[in-house]
């Protein structure tokens, strides 16, 4: 979505819209410039300016939703490994002890 494959124009416009809030649209835009007509970062305002605004907001978010995506998958592997310990208690057994 930003731009990495296709240029963001030629995207639907949703996606378009969400390129707009992705630091990476902003740095290879300053990437593809500088390659392929030779830019130099004088002309990288707009872009260098947009990713000082928008990565230190979308990054950690980013990385946030990694952690808690990877928090709950322990949490779901623990938990199954808990079902598989815990022996299954019937009536009987559990009035047993």
């Amino acid at each position: 979505m930003s731009g990495v494959y296709y240029p963001v124009d030629v995207l639907p416009g949703w996606m378009e819209r969400i390129s707009a809030i992705s630091p990476a649209t902003y740095a290879l835009d300053g990437v593809r410039r500088a390659i392929l007509d030779g830019d130099g970062l004088a002309s990288m305002g707009r872009d260098l300016a947009l990713l000082t605004v928008i990565g230190p907001v979308c990054i950690p978010v980013g990385h946030g939703t990694v952690l808690r995506r990877r928090a709950v998958r322990e949490a779901q592997r623990q938990a199954q490994a808990l079902r598989l310990i815990r022996p299954v208690l019937t009536p009987a057994a559990a009035s047993a002890g």
